[in-house]
């Protein structure tokens, strides 16, 4: 059965226009790391738990599209939640590719999106909201390449009982992130990447379930630490669909965990390096 069908069909209308209206010309396509393209997630983590999920406020995002030549595409990427109905994310996730029309948009608050689907299979709305409105940053895709990789989402209704804000890291954090920081990830991607024997293609199986992994090292910050670079080359970190996906870092002094950095893109089969967008 394909996912929009379990969809009521009013819910799915309501957030069109959002995309459309947000659709990026076809001189920036290539420039932005777009759903299509494999967004983030977790490799060499472990799942996490529900009390985990609600405690640092990790949602999953899904949009479902139709391409040009009407076949269903679903994306999956990850967000925090900043305040009861919205989310902060990345702005590729809120990008639609060219000649893609989209069906529905939702946020879903659980650790495993198949029991999610499961649930929408009986009508039971408990754990989606649907998106009521968009935002990327206004200079995201305006000739910065992959830069300002940052948005948020508004979705109707409140988060489900439980659920806490995340912390975004105050400007002052910019001076105890640096290289060498460790950082712990978030993220409902893929578990395992790698390419297939026969094809010589990439593949990633496990996604849709909430995982973690600490001890990531930064590498590197741009000067105004707009941009984090991490790094993956032990086989652990940031892989397809965790795209917006958190990077915490908890502060010496308050030992408050903070969102530093929003999951923006990476190198190779998800063994080299990752990119997160910087909160400060």
């Amino acid at each position: 059965m394909k996912t929009r069908t379990i969809l009521n069909l009013a819910f799915a209308l309501t957030v069109i226009s959002l995309f459309v209206s947000c659709a990026p010309s076809s001189s920036t396509q290539e420039a932005s790391y777009l759903p299509n393209q494999q967004d983030q997630n977790i490799i060499g983590g472990v799942s996490s738990t529900a009390d985990y999920q609600k405690k640092n406020g990790v949602v999953g995002l899904m949009v479902i599209a139709d391409d040009a030549q009407g076949n269903e595409v679903s994306f999956v990427c990850t967000g925090s939640l900043i305040q009861t109905n919205v989310v902060i994310t990345a702005a590729h996730c809120l990008t639609l590719p060219q000649g893609m029309k989209l069906s529905a948009a939702f946020v879903f608050f659980g650790v495993n999106l198949d029991t999610v689907l499961s649930e929408l299979e009986k009508n039971d709305l408990s754990h989606i909201r649907s998106f009521t409105k968009i935002v990327r940053h206004e200079k995201y895709l305006q000739g910065s390449g992959t830069n300002n990789d940052i948005g948020l989402v508004r979705f109707d209704g409140t988060a489900p009982a439980g659920f806490q804000l995340a912390l975004l890291a105050p400007a002052s954090m910019a001076r105890t992130l640096r290289k060498g920081s460790a950082v712990t990830l978030s993220g409902f991607g893929v578990s395992s990447y790698k390419k297939d024997p026969l094809s010589g293609e990439p593949v990633g199986t496990g996604d849709g379930i909430l995982r973690q992994v600490s001890g990531i090292k930064v590498l590197s910050l741009t000067a105004t630490g707009e941009e984090i670079t991490l790094d993956q080359s032990q086989g652990r970190g940031a892989c397809h669909g965790d795209s917006g996906g958190p990077a915490y870092l908890v502060d010496s002094l308050s030992k408050k965990t903070y969102v530093v950095g929003l999951t923006s893109r990476g190198e190779g089969l998800c063994d080299r390096t990752a990119v997160y967008t910087g909160v400060m």
